[in-house]
């Protein structure tokens, strides 16, 4: 069989001093993050499609837009 995955928007990442500023595109979008790749994952609180992860939050940190 055959999977084909169609995105509905983008993420990118930009690295600053003190901590990460992520970005997505496409709407309606929902920025998600989990202490590891298999969750749990949690909704994060942010702006207009746009958080910014200080550094000191935790050590580990994954994020996701679920669409």
């Amino acid at each position: 069989f055959f999977v084909t995955v169609q995105c509905q928007g983008s993420l990118s990442v930009q690295t600053g001093r003190d901590g990460l500023t992520i970005s997505w595109n496409g709407s309606p979008g929902t920025l998600e993050s989990a202490p590891a790749i298999t969750g749990p994952w949690r909704n994060v609180t942010s702006g207009v499609n746009t958080y910014f992860a200080p550094l000191s939050t935790q050590s580990n940190a994954f994020f996701r837009v679920r669409y």
